[in-house]
């Protein structure tokens, strides 16, 4: 079996795919959030302690944008990554 390296088109054109993931779990779960919006108390803990009691409150859209934004953040810093890598004006930021 040979194995041949993969073009840096290919290569760049997997990272879209991949960076796609977080985005489209992000998507979900604000759809699955606004399904079960009835069910969850009002606020929602964002943050438990050592003790497993809840210690941390957020309404619930706050809660849900906060959770959907740690969600797609990893997609967010590979985009301000590659594009970073390639211009050279990002890499300050990090």
């Amino acid at each position: 079996m040979d194995y041949q390296i993969p073009s840096r088109a290919k290569i760049e054109m997997i990272r879209r795919y991949v960076a796609i993931i977080p985005l489209f779990a992000s998507a979900v779960f604000v759809l699955l959030a606004v399904y079960w919006q009835e069910r969850l108390p009002e606020p929602v803990a964002i943050h438990f302690g050592v003790s497993g009691r809840a210690d941390g409150f957020l309404e619930f859209w706050p809660s849900v944008l906060l959770n959907a934004f740690l969600i797609a953040l990893p997609a967010i810093v590979a985009v301000l990554f590659s594009k970073g890598l390639k211009d050279k004006s990002l890499l300050g930021l990090f």
